[in-house]
């Protein structure tokens, strides 16, 4: 959305601020006891949320006639294109109508801005605070990943990052967006003997209550973490576990825990990957580049419920950009204390620029520029060689057919 809509560079964007005033006008229609929007012509604007929901319809109907009549649709690498291409291709169930598209849209820009931002929110907030030296941990995670732009996949950044994956989830657990959760059964249910409920009765589970019971099915329980930390208590190392042949893994929320941070069966959140790896990436990010401190006389942050729970105040940060990668930091090693005089001449060189190795013996002479330049070039060469050969192998196994045929196909399917 930033690429699509350039909501990052414009900060305060009127988009978001209508967002603002189409949640407040949902979370009034959802406390209301009778449905006043639903009061012909003026109902849908009584509460003046129905002024921002057109404006929005308007501005992402205006984004999607905008990308669908561009000649290089197909082409574009936007979230946006990629949508609007595979709608084009699609037919009978498979094709979108621009309204439906729109509507799609809509949603995801909602729901992600609103409940991955909050979750954002409580992370940053609970590493700044943290005394326990988590941020220390969870920066020399980040920093032995490999660079995150050129990550080998999906696979690669969630695996390497299983302490800053439990805090998310944890955030999700204690500090969430949605402390509850709406389901509807589907046939007629027994609450308890002697009353049953008829189908399409609608239930709000306190899930995040229920997360944190003690007497609950055994079988169903919050973890406690390595530290023993009781469930109603915030534990940003909860999920975490040790394994022989895995090392630190990090145990997913589910049914079996007590906890499901993005639902469950045909009704689970779709874009819960996506929301996993949005966070992933940003707190690594930002770990990786900076030391996260409070401002001064921070104002306590609590949890308050507006269309979501979200913090009462600003969070305000201080970020100290980090001087060297931990692992630098660690093999530094503490200079010697000053002596008296002048130094003895190369007497500051170390061993190695003297010409030693570090069982003392010579080291051999450095190669040449000649010589240096020589193996760049076998190694560019074969580089080259290599990347060739995966093309041709790639070709063999039927990509070029498989793009043909679907247009969102990726090596894997081959």
């Amino acid at each position: 959305f930033d690429k699509d809509v350039d909501c990052v560079s414009n900060g305060r964007s009127e988009m978001g601020e209508d967002l603002k005033r189409a949640f407040l006008g949902s979370q009034m229609r959802l406390l209301s006891p009778f449905p006043f929007w639903k009061i012909p012509i003026i109902g849908q604007y009584l509460d003046g949320a129905g002024w921002a929901i057109k404006r929005l319809e308007n501005e992402f109907s205006r984004l999607v006639r905008e990308n669908e009549n561009s000649p290089d649709i197909s082409e574009a690498k936007t979230f946006l294109a990629k949508i609007i291409s595979y709608s084009k291709g699609g037919s009978g169930d498979d094709a979108m109508s621009h309204k439906r598209l729109t509507g799609n849209l809509m949603t995801m820009f909602a729901a992600g801005s609103e409940t991955t931002h909050v979750t954002m929110c409580s992370a940053l907030h609970t590493i700044a605070y943290d005394k326990t030296g988590l941020q220390e941990e969870l920066a020399a995670e980040a920093l032995t990943m490999s660079d995150l732009e050129v990550a080998g996949g999906l696979d690669e950044i969630t695996e390497s990052l299983p302490r800053l994956r439990s805090l998310i989830y944890e955030s999700l657990r204690v500090a969430g967006p949605t402390p509850f959760v709406g389901v509807e059964n589907t046939e007629p249910f027994e609450l308890v003997p002697g009353t049953i409920l008829p189908p399409q009765t609608n239930f709000f589970l306190p899930w995040r209550y229920i997360s944190t019971l003690d007497n609950a099915d055994p079988s169903r329980l919050t973890p406690l973490g390595p530290n023993n930390t009781p469930r109603a208590d915030f534990d940003a190392r909860r999920w975490l576990t040790e394994t022989p042949d895995k090392g630190l893994v990090v145990n997913r929320p589910s049914h079996k825990t007590g906890f499901r941070p993005f639902g469950e069966g045909v009704r689970v959140c779709p874009g819960r990957e996506l929301a996993e790896i949005e966070m992933l990436v940003i707190l690594s990010s930002i770990l990786r580049k900076f030391e996260i401190a409070l401002e001064p006389n921070h104002a306590p942050m609590k949890l308050v419920t507006r269309f979501t729970e979200s913090p009462n105040v600003d969070i305000r940060l201080i970020l100290k950009p980090r001087k060297l990668s931990l692992k630098e930091a660690g093999s530094k090693k503490k200079r010697k204390a000053p002596t008296d005089g002048p130094p003895a001449e190369g007497s500051r060189k170390s061993r190695r620029l003297q010409g030693f190795a570090a069982d003392g013996s010579m080291l051999p002479p450095k190669p040449s520029r000649e010589e240096i330049e020589n193996e760049r070039e076998e190694r560019v060469r074969e580089c080259r060689e290599v990347r060739l050969r995966a093309a041709r192998a790639v070709a063999e196994a039927g990509a070029e057919k498989a793009a043909k045929e679907n247009p969102t196909a990726t090596y894997e399917h081959c």
